[in-house]
């Protein structure tokens, strides 16, 4: 999926890369992304699979569990938005937002958005899905 929506959306999707996990790529993730960032076991939800790489040591501990490197940025965020649409109407619309001390805004991982329609984020969202650079991927 991550491949679909930066071929379709680049311009909204972390920086990421997908690699055969080798000395060579690692060092390349090592050159061009900064502590902290991202790293995901291939085929993984719900937030399972995912590792807030701080330091050299975390990178070899996941290096070591995985054949493939799935690295992206880390966006220091406590809440993300979550739109559905069907067709070009909005249906709902809600605030993912992290546990505390948790860099995860999933529901799977203790998030306390509740999973009710947000008026807020239907506004946002109604005002913003008609811009040049609002281009949410629709389903």
């Amino acid at each position: 999926m991550t491949r679909v929506l930066m071929t379709s959306f680049p311009d909204f999707v972390p920086y990421t890369e997908i690699l055969s996990n080798t000395d060579y790529n690692q060092e390349f993730i090592l050159t061009y992304f900064d502590y902290p960032f991202i790293a995901k076991e291939v085929k993984s939800s719900m937030g399972q699979g995912v590792y807030k790489i701080e330091n050299l040591n975390d990178f070899k501990a996941y290096c070591a569990l995985t054949d493939t490197l799935y690295i992206q940025e880390y966006l220091p965020i406590d809440r993300d938005m979550r739109i559905i649409f069907i067709g070009d109407q909005v249906v709902s619309s809600y605030w993912r937002i992290a546990a505390k001390d948790n860099f995860k805004n999933n529901v799977a991982q203790g998030d306390k958005s509740p999973m009710i329609r947000s008026p807020s984020s239907d506004s946002y969202c109604l005002t913003n899905c008609h811009l040049p650079w609002y281009q949410p991927c629709r389903v």
